[in-house]
């Protein structure tokens, strides 16, 4: 008779470690792991997604940037001069969800949404200085009047930036919703 308790308490104990083990695979009970959300499920949002390109650090008069911003209804092109940022020029196209729905999927593949560890996020936060003779790369998910999401990159290396996806797939990608894109006015 103390064979089988001792029987029945091994099978006890190893169900128990077995449960454990699943457990910790799956994140435990009740918590759920946080799974990152697709970016065509904004097709149908009010949600943004924003990619900016500063030039390299000169003097105020002479520092130019292009932001460049994709949303469902329409893409909006933005040449900005100096530090502050003034707007000099714009022109907006006007888009549906299914050409949004497209980009978004691309920006997907292309990797938008990867970003640097947070270890090494932290150290990089402040992208200001970075590559000054190059050019500062920032990609953005805006929502509303708050952001979402924020990496940056630099034309200077991989190594610096929090943004881990194809860098140049992504750039594309925003230059192509552009039709005037290179042209006139909003050549850099």
């Amino acid at each position: 008779m103390k064979y089988f308790f001792g029987f029945l308490a091994s099978i006890g104990l190893i169900i128990f470690v077995i449960v454990l083990i699943v457990r910790g695979f799956t994140g435990g009970g009740d918590k759920k792991a946080e799974l990152p959300v697709p970016l065509s499920d904004y097709a149908h949002s009010t949600v943004q997604m924003q990619y900016t390109m500063d030039g390299p650090t000169v003097a105020d008069q002479e520092r130019r940037s292009v932001q460049i911003t994709v949303g469902q209804d329409e893409s909006t092109i933005e040449i900005l001069e100096g530090y502050n940022q003034n707007v000099i020029a714009s022109k907006s196209y006007l888009s549906n969800d299914a050409a949004y729905g497209e980009f978004l999927r691309a920006l997907d593949i292309a990797g938008y949404t990867k970003g640097a560890n947070e270890e090494s996020s932290k150290k990089n936060t402040d992208e200001r200085g970075f590559c000054p003779s190059g050019n500062r790369y920032s990609f953005d998910i805006i929502d509303g009047s708050s952001t979402k999401q924020h990496l940056w990159a630099t034309s200077c290396g991989a190594k610096q930036g929090t943004f881990k996806g194809k860098t140049s797939a992504v750039r594309t990608l925003f230059e192509d919703q552009i039709p005037d894109y290179g042209k006139g006015e909003f050549k850099l």
